[in-house]
C-alpha cells in the first residue's frame, strides 16, 4: 500500500472509531458500539476500495488519497464525530453564520452537534516509577451512562515483591454510591449499610463459598489474604471488611452484585491499610511511589461525546467549499475536460465515503433521540392520601416491606451523611405500627400525628399494583415528577405528555466555571452552548402561552445564556435579567468582591405571560412597622424587638435600615398597619416593590434547609420566582434540579412539578429531601406558606443512550444496508408459534420496567388507573401490562427499533 492510500485509511480508521476507538475497553455501551464500528469500518473498506478502483487508474490514485485525506483529516475528532476538529485557518473553510431571518448568527463550532457526555477515557496503563513496574487494569470499568461526576477506586489485586522485579497491579472502578443494596436484596439480608454486609461477607467467605449464588461475582485476586485472619482461623472482621469492596454491574440483560477482594485505596487514609498488608507480607513500599503512580493515572484526557444532528449535509456542504477553494486557488492554466472529470469523479468518491460516514452516524443519532423507556419508578405518598381506605391501609401495615418503610423513616431522621437530624422524622424512633390506626366512636381511623408519614411503594413491589388500583384519575392527582436522566434524553422523552403544559420553568446549571460540584462544569464555551441551546430549545416546547422561562447563571455564563435565550424565545419576550445581590462573605484584596448572579426571565410569548405582581410585594409585618419611624436626624430607622402594641419602643436600640443592606428578618407580612403614605413610599424605595434588584435574600440556605449540598439555592429565593410567574396548581419545570429546592418550594406553594437529575444524590438527597417536605419540613418558607405537609409523587429513571448502546444487536452481511436489518432491540417481540400470535416482552430487556408511564410518555395519554395487570388512559384506551399483543401495539415500535 503506497503511503497516500495508507495515511487516508489512517484517517478513515479515525472517522469510525477516532483515537478513544482504539483504546476504550471496560463493561459499558460504547465499548460495545465501538465494537460494532470496528466491524462495519471492515465491512466499509473494500467498498471504498472498490469505487475509488473503479474511477481512477494507478497514476491518479495518489492525488486522490492525498485530497480524500487532507479534507476528512480535517473534520473527524477524537471520537470519530464529524465537526470543525481538525481546521486551520489556512484550509479556508467555512460554515453558514447567517440564517433566512438573520444577517448574523451566533455561531459555535459544536452548535450541529448534540452533546451526550463528558469522561476521562480511563484505560488500561502500564509504567514504572521509582523501579516498580505498575499496572492499571481499566478492563472491568462500567462507564457512566450520563454526565453525572464520578471518582475513582483502586482495588490492589496483586504484589510481586522479588529481588529486581516489583510489581504492583491495582483493578480501576468508578466509585458506586450504593451498590450494597443490590447485593442485600440478592442475598436476603434486612441491612443495606455496607459495613453489615461486609461482615457477613467476612464471616462466610472462606468456610462457604456456596453463599454466592448466580447473581454474584466474586473475585478473589492474588492477594494473600492470610495477613487478615487470625492464628485460630478466624477472619479479623475490623480488618477484613475493608477487603470486601462491592459494585453493581451487568452482564447482558442480568444486574450483578460483583465482590471484589483486594484493598482499596482511593482515600489518603486507606494507604495505612496497604501499609499494614505490606508490613505482614515482609514488602518495604515507598508509599509515596504508590500516590505517584495514581496521581498519574488520574492524569487522562477528559472526552467529550458528541453526535452531529446532520452529518451528510455537513460534510457535503464542506466538501463543496474545500473544493471550491481548491479549484480556484490553484493555476488556472491547467483546467482541461479531462481534469474536470478527475475532480468530478473525486467528488463523486467523497460522497460515498460520506454517505458511509453518515450512516453511521444518522444511526447514532437515532438511539439519541428514540423514546426512552421507564424503569425503577416508584410513588411516594402521605398515609392521608389513603385514609379512607383502612382495608389497604390494614395490608400496607400487614405487609413484610413495612419494616423496610419504618427503617426508611428512621433514616430519613437521622441523616448520617449530613450529621444531622430532621425532626419531621423523630415521631419515626418510637413509632409502633399498632397506633397508626385508632378507634373513634366506633370506627377505625388513621391517627391524625401520623397522616403526613410518606410511605414509599418500593418497599412494598408485591402489592404495588393493588395500592395503586386505590388511586382514581392518577396522574392528574400527582403533584410532582422527579426523572433520573441526562436532561436531554427526559425533555425529549416526556415533550409528548407535556408539550405547552408547562407555566414555569427555572434552571440553575453548571457556570461554566469547574467547580466542584456533583454534576459536570467546566465545559469549553462551544461545548457548554451546544448543551443549553438544546435543552432550551426544548424547553420553549413544553412552556405554554402563558409560561416563562427564568435562567440562573454567574456572569462566567451569563451573557452567553442571555443570547441563546434570544435566539430561541425571541428578543421581544425578553422581560428582566434579575440581579441577585447577597451579602458579602470574606474579601478579596486585589478586586472589588464579587456578591451577585444573574437570573433572566423570558417569556413564551411577548403578552400574556404570567406576572402575579402581589405577590413578589416585599411585604412587612405588624411588628416591624410599628417600630420604624424618622428619628430627629432624619433617618429611617426601626427598634429592635418592639413589641406588637409599640409599647416598648423607648426601651430598645434603634437601627437605621440601610438602603443598602439586608432587610429585617422580620418583615415579611403586611405592609397594610401603615398609615403614614410618605413613610410607606420611603420603605418601597429602599426595598423595591417589583425591583429586578434583589438584596433581601441571603446566599446561604437558613439552617433548616440545608442538606450539605454545594450549590443549594435557598427556597425563598424560589418562593419569589414562582409565586410571580405561576398559579397553583400550575406546572413548573426545574431540568437541572441540583439538591431539589425548585421542586420542594413549588411542592410548598401547591404548584405541580417536574424535576430531572442524574446524578448519585438523585437517590440520596433529592428524593429524601422531597419526603421531608411532605412530612411537613420546617423550612424557611414552610411558616409563611402555612405548610404543614401532605402530597403525592412518582420517581423513576429512564433508558440513557449508553444502556441502548449495550443492549442494541447488530448484524452484518454483505451488501446488506447494516442498519436497517440488524435487530436493535427486537428481542422484545417474541412468537408464540403454537397460537400464531406475537407479543411484546419489555420485561426481556429491562425486567423493572414501567410499561404504563412509558406508553403515557410517547403516546401523550395520561394513566387514569393502573393495577398489576393493566393500565387505563384518558382517552379511555386500555394496556394489558402482562399480555400485550403486537397487532395492537405497533405504535411502540419506535422504542424498539428506529432508523428509517
Amino acid at each position: 500500500m503506497n503511503r497516500s492510500k495508507q495515511r487516508f485509511y489512517t484517517s478513515m480508521t479515525s472517522a469510525f472509531l477516532g483515537d478513544v476507538g482504539k483504546k476504550i475497553e471496560g463493561n459499558s455501551g460504547y465499548t460495545n458500539l465501538m465494537h460494532i464500528k470496528n466491524l462495519y469500518f471492515a465491512q466499509v473498506i473494500p467498498l471504498i476500495d472498490k469505487e475509488i478502483d473503479s474511477k481512477f487508474n494507478e497514476s491518479n490514485k495518489e492525488e486522490a488519497y492525498n485530497k480524500l485525506y487532507t479534507f476528512f483529516d480535517s473534520y473527524l475528532n477524537e471520537t470519530g464525530t464529524p465537526f470543525f476538529y481538525n481546521t486551520q485557518i489556512h484550509k479556508n473553510l467555512y460554515d453558514k453564520v447567517y440564517s433566512d431571518t438573520k444577517d448574523v448568527s451566533l455561531f459555535w463550532k459544536t452548535r450541529k452537534l448534540f452533546y451526550v457526555k463528558s469522561e476521562a477515557l480511563y484505560t488500561s496503563l502500564n509504567f514504572e516509577i521509582d523501579g516498580v513496574k505498575f499496572n492499571f487494569d481499566a478492563s472491568n470499568i462500567t462507564h457512566q451512562s450520563n454526565n453525572e461526576k464520578k471518582s475513582l477506586e483502586f482495588i490492589l489485586s496483586n504484589i510481586i515483591w522479588e529481588n529486581d522485579k516489583n510489581e504492583i497491579t491495582f483493578k480501576v472502578f468508578y466509585k458506586q454510591s450504593n451498590p450494597h443494596k443490590l447485593l442485600a436484596e440478592k442475598i436476603d439480608m434486612k441491612s443495606a449499610k455496607l459495613d453489615s454486609i461486609r461482615k457477613e461477607i467476612s464471616k462466610k467467605l472462606l468456610s462457604n463459598e456456596e453463599f454466592y449464588n448466580n447473581t454474584i461475582i466474586f473475585n478473589k485476586n492474588n492477594l494473600d489474604i492470610s495477613a487478615f485472619i487470625k492464628r485460630d482461623g478466624a477472619i479479623d472482621a475490623d480488618k477484613f471488611k475493608y477487603l470486601a469492596n462491592i459494585y453493581s454491574t451487568k452482564e447482558g440483560l442480568l444486574d450483578y452484585s460483583l465482590i471484589e477482594i483486594g484493598i482499596n485505596i482511593t482515600e489518603e487514609n486507606d494507604l495505612a491499610r496497604l501499609e499494614y498488608y505490606a508490613s505482614k507480607q515482609s514488602i518495604d513500599i515507598n508509599l509515596k511511589t504508590i500516590k505517584k503512580a495514581i496521581s498519574t493515572y488520574k492524569k487522562q484526557n477528559e472526552i467529550d461525546y458528541f453526535v452531529h444532528k446532520d452529518s451528510q449535509g455537513f460534510l457535503r456542504e464542506q466538501f463543496n467549499l474545500y473544493l471550491y477553494n481548491y479549484l480556484f486557488s490553484g493555476d488556472h492554466n491547467l483546467w482541461s475536460e479531462e481534469r474536470i472529470n478527475e475532480i468530478s469523479k473525486l467528488k463523486e468518491v467523497a460522497y460515498k465515503i460520506i454517505d458511509y460516514i453518515s450512516d453511521f452516524e444518522e444511526e447514532l443519532k437515532q438511539i439519541w433521540l428514540k423514546p426512552k423507556f421507564v424503569k425503577k419508578s416508584n410513588y411516594v405518598f402521605t398515609i392521608d392520601k389513603i385514609s379512607e381506605n383502612i382495608e389497604l391501609i390494614q395490608l400496607i401495615l400487614e405487609n413484610k416491606g413495612f419494616e423496610s418503610q419504618i427503617n426508611e423513616w428512621k433514616l430519613l431522621h437521622k441523616d448520617e451523611e449530613n450529621k444531622r437530624t430532621w425532626k419531621e422524622f423523630k415521631i419515626a424512633e418510637t413509632f409502633n405500627k399498632d397506633d397508626l390506626l385508632i378507634t373513634e366512636e366506633g370506627k377505625v381511623k388513621v391517627n391524625k400525628k401520623y397522616k403526613y408519614l410518606p410511605i414509599d411503594t418500593k418497599n412494598f413491589k408485591d402489592i404495588e399494583g393493588e395500592i395503586l388500583s386505590h388511586f382514581k384519575n392518577l396522574d392528574d392527582i400527582l403533584d410532582g415528577v422527579l426523572i433520573k436522566s441526562d436532561n436531554y434524553q427526559a425533555l425529549s422523552t416526556i415533550m409528548n405528555k407535556y408539550r405547552n403544559n408547562i407555566e414555569l420553568t427555572y434552571i440553575d446549571p453548571p457556570f461554566n466555571t469547574g467547580e466542584d460540584f456533583p454534576y459536570k462544569d467546566g465545559y469549553q464555551d462551544s461545548t457548554w452552548l451546544s448543551i443549553m441551546s438544546d435543552r432550551l430549545a426544548l424547553s420553549h416546547e413544553l412552556l405554554g402561552d402563558d409560561g416563562s422561562i427564568y435562567l440562573h447563571l454567574g456572569e462566567d455564563a451569563s451573557y452567553m445564556g442571555r443570547i441563546l435565550l434570544e435566539n430561541i424565545f425571541g428578543e421581544d419576550c425578553y422581560q428582566n435579567n434579575i440581579i441577585w445581590a447577597y451579602t458579602l462573605i470574606g474579601g478579596n484584596a486585589k478586586k472589588f468582591e464579587r456578591n451577585h448572579e444573574y437570573i433572566t426571565w423570558f417569556s413564551k410569548t411577548p403578552k400574556g405571560y404570567i406576572f402575579n405582581k402581589d405577590e413578589v410585594r416585599q411585604p412587612y409585618s405588624e411588628k416591624f412597622l410599628k417600630s420604624i419611624k424618622l428619628n430627629e436626624e432624619g433617618k429611617l430607622v426601626y427598634t429592635r424587638g418592639a413589641g406588637r402594641d409599640g409599647e416598648k419602643l423607648n426601651r430598645k436600640k434603634e437601627t437605621e435600615i440601610n438602603p443598602l443592606g439586608k432587610a429585617p428578618s422580620d418583615v415579611w407580612d403586611d405592609i397594610n398597619y401603615v398609615d403614614d403614605e410618605e413613610l410607606v413610599e420611603r420603605l418601597r424605595q429602599i426595598y423595591g416593590v417589583k425591583s429586578d434588584i434583589w438584596q433581601d435574600i441571603a446566599y446561604m440556605p437558613p439552617t433548616p434547609e440545608r442538606i450539605g449540598f454545594a450549590t443549594q439555592k435557598p427556597e425563598e429565593l424560589l418562593y419569589r420566582i414562582i409565586s410571580a410567574s405561576s398559579n397553583k396548581g400550575g406546572r413548573v419545570l426545574d431540568f437541572f434540579s441540583g439538591s431539589g429546592t425548585t421542586i420542594c418550594t413549588a411542592h410548598k406553594l401547591e404548584r405541580k412539578w417536574i424535576g430531572i437529575e442524574m446524578g448519585e444524590h438523585f437517590d440520596n438527597v433529592v428524593v429524601p429531601r422531597l419526603k421531608r417536605v411532605l412530612a411537613g419540613h420546617d423550612s424557611s418558607i414552610s411558616k409563611k406558606v402555612k405548610w404543614k405537609g401532605g402530597g403525592m409523587f412518582k420517581y423513576y429513571e429512564l433508558e440513557q443512550y449508553e444502556d441502548v448502546l449495550k443492549n442494541a444487536k447488530y448484524t452484518f452481511q454483505e451488501n446488506i444496508n447494516l442498519f436497517y436489518n440488524s435487530d436493535k432491540l427486537i428481542d422484545v417481540l417474541k412468537i408464540d408459534e403454537n397460537k400464531e400470535v406475537a407479543y411484546l416482552d419489555f420485561k426481556e430487556l429491562y425486567p423493572d420496567i414501567d410499561i404504563a408511564e412509558t406508553i403515557s410518555n410517547l403516546t401523550g395519554k395520561t394513566i387514569t388507573t393502573i393495577d398489576s395487570d393493566k393500565a387505563v388512559f384518558n382517552d379511555g384506551s386500555t394496556i394489558e401490562l402482562n399480555n400485550m399483543k403486537w397487532d395492537e401495539n405497533k405504535n411502540l415500535k419506535p422504542l424498539f427499533w428506529w432508523g428509517k
